[in-house]
């Protein structure tokens, strides 16, 4: 069986129960915490490209038997911090190279200000993609969650090939 078909079988049928869907959300919480040179609080004031690669290679080990890797093999996947992304938290690029359309690379970009502009008021939900957070890592998680499913929908779909 391939890479690519084992994910697709991983997206299609697995099933995590609640439990364990929250136990590896922790366990990446305080991983990136415990590793990170920038996030010394779950309401950091600073965070670099490196802790989206920590993340990804987190949830890609946890939930997806890092698959994700395997199939990225050679391809690039680079990670940004974004002062202008201001309407989403985050946003997931294929780029294709004009004249070789198999030359590719990913980008997964995390929008900072959105980030940096929430958790001043401790009274005040900040709900991310429906689920509420309460410090600036729970919704740097969950922003990367959503990111993470647009590349696997590329990986696995993507018709630019």
């Amino acid at each position: 069986m391939t890479d690519n078909t084992r994910l697709r079988e991983i997206v299609k049928e697995t099933r995590f129960s609640r439990e364990q869907i929250t136990a590896n959300v922790r366990q990446i919480h305080g991983s990136v915490l415990a590793e990170s040179h920038y996030l010394d609080t779950p309401n950091f004031t600073t965070f670099h490209p490196d802790d989206l690669k920590r993340l990804f290679e987190q949830y890609d080990h946890l939930f997806f038997g890092s698959l994700c890797r395997k199939l990225l093999g050679q391809t690039e996947l680079c990670f940004r911090i974004s002062r202008r992304i201001t309407r989403a938290g985050g946003k997931t690029t294929c780029f294709v190279h004009q004249n070789r359309p198999k030359d590719v690379f990913y980008e997964i970009a995390v929008s900072s200000t959105l980030l940096f502009q929430t958790f001043h008021d401790v009274e005040r939900s900040v709900t991310v993609t429906g689920i509420e957070c309460r410090n600036r890592l729970k919704a740097l998680q969950r922003i990367f969650e959503h990111e993470l499913i647009y590349l696997i929908e590329l990986l696995l779909w993507g018709d630019w090939i």
